[in-house]
């Protein structure tokens, strides 16, 4: 099987060789199922969209931080490797996701950021609704 196919479990640090079916064979844990999950919110800077995504699944008892693909650089990498669900607010910001990591995306795509300010109420709403569609939390 080949290496391109592998991620690096984010509990165990065991490895994962079928991308297609979220399990660790060394710690046996489902993504879905991992209690108190980390999500990695990706918008374009950091400041308005992924801000509001992580403050909805903070009301929602989660753990969650937000980040810029194009503020955060080589950070982005690790970032992704630590998260267990990496939620991208446009399409496009897949392709900043390391390949090995790419299994763990939940595409939140809400287009160009229009509202410049996380406490803007429609996309709190939005994103609110999402989180519970997408994530059933």
């Amino acid at each position: 099987m080949s290496t391109e196919l592998t991620h690096t479990c984010s509990r165990c640090r065991g490895y994962k060789l079928d991308t297609n079916y979220a399990l660790c064979p060394v710690c046996d844990v489902k993504w879905k199922e991992i209690k108190n999950p980390l999500f990695l919110c990706l918008c374009q800077y950091g400041h308005s969209r992924s801000v509001c995504l992580a403050r909805v699944l903070h009301s929602k008892k989660q753990q969650a931080i937000a980040a810029g693909v194009g503020t955060c650089g080589e950070w982005i990498a690790p970032l992704c490797r630590r998260a267990d669900m990496i939620l991208i607010l446009e399409t496009s910001f897949k392709k900043h996701v390391p390949g090995v990591e790419q299994w763990k995306v939940v595409d939140f795509h809400v287009g160009p950021d229009r509202w410049v300010n996380p406490y803007n109420q429609e996309l709190n709403a939005i994103l609110k609704a999402m989180v519970e569609q997408k994530l059933k939390l």
